[in-house]
């Protein structure tokens, strides 16, 4: 637990939520193989990207650049294992 409420401290519980859901879709495609992960990680890209720039009222690029990081931490480990 302490582990946790440091990572909320440090980055805020919105970002690890966008970077948690950015791996959770990426996961979630990843038994297609390759091409599941690529279309899972533009995916997290396309719609991080539409969420910030048409439904939010204040942009925040960093919750942006954490969804993208979740999901290409996700790629990469699903590419190695």
């Amino acid at each position: 637990m302490n582990l946790t409420n440091k990572l909320v401290e440090k980055f805020g519980a919105d970002k690890l939520l966008h970077f948690l859901l950015g791996w959770v879709i990426v996961s979630m495609s990843a038994p297609f193989g390759y091409i599941g992960i690529i279309i899972g990680f533009i995916l997290v890209c396309v719609l991080s990207t539409i969420k910030e720039f048409k439904l939010d009222a204040v942009k925040d690029m960093k919750d942006l650049i954490a969804g993208c990081l979740g999901a290409i931490s996700s790629s990469i480990y699903f590419i190695l294992v």
